[in-house]
């Protein structure tokens, strides 16, 4: 009787154990699957605002409180403008495709509502990625806040990445930017509307002998034109 006592007592320890285990490796799935899917958001997103030069809302991947959000959306807003600027006065060409990446995940610890995950971000080495993409090995931090998962911060061996979780990026004006890159390129403050000008006349003439109805040279010209001249 003792014997069968002991016997249903372990088998229950074996029953409940099972369960508990069952249920902790349903919840490690789920917080595996949205936390992969919240890194593959963040490079999407990234490269929604490099490819249409304009900023999106990024809040659903990136806590924009922490030190990190904050100077990776500064660093962003000063990038497009100065992407912008660049190619107006034609400083620059730049070459807006989005190259393929396979983001892997290598490890990830789970302690209450931190995570670490170790991830590598595969591509080709022959290209020139967009600076938010560090192929190789990338630490992401994420924390979890009523029931959703945002990035903290992200470790890489890119110098760019040390300086946005060290430092503090502040967004810059416009006008400051244009002067800042002028300067880099020889051009007094003063030179800078009559080459926007000129430059922005010549395309306008190359437009109007390519269409047939002038009435539509608008319509030519939104989509020839990537950027409008500054007022």
């Amino acid at each position: 009787m003792l014997n069968k006592k002991i016997t249903t007592i372990f088998i229950s320890i074996i029953l409940v154990c099972s369960l508990v285990t069952v249920s902790f490796a349903r919840v490690n799935t789920k917080a595996y699957n949205d936390i992969k899917q919240i890194i593959e958001r963040f490079y999407d997103l990234s490269y929604d605002i490099f490819i249409d030069f304009e900023m999106k809302d990024i809040s659903s991947v990136l806590n924009k409180k922490s030190k990190f959000g904050r100077n990776y959306i500064s660093y962003i807003k000063n990038s497009i403008v100065e992407n912008k600027y660049y190619m107006l006065m034609g400083y620059s060409e730049f070459k807006l495709r989005r190259l393929a990446i396979l983001v892997s995940i290598l490890d990830i610890k789970i302690e209450g509502n931190n995570a670490i995950v170790k991830v590598n971000v595969g591509g080709d080495n022959n290209e020139a990625y967009p600076m938010f993409i560090c192929l190789g090995e990338n630490t992401f931090n994420l924390k979890k806040n009523e029931g959703h998962w945002l990035i903290e911060s992200i470790q890489t061996d890119d110098k760019l990445f040390k300086l946005l979780n060290e430092n503090e990026f502040k967004e810059e004006k416009e006008e400051e930017v244009y002067d800042r890159i002028d300067e880099e390129n020889g051009i007094k403050k003063g030179e800078r509307y009559s080459i926007i000008t000129k430059r922005y006349l010549l395309k306008v003439m190359k437009i109007l002998r390519q269409v047939s109805n002038p009435n539509i040279y608008l319509i030519a010209l939104e989509e020839e034109l990537y950027l409008k001249v500054i007022d």
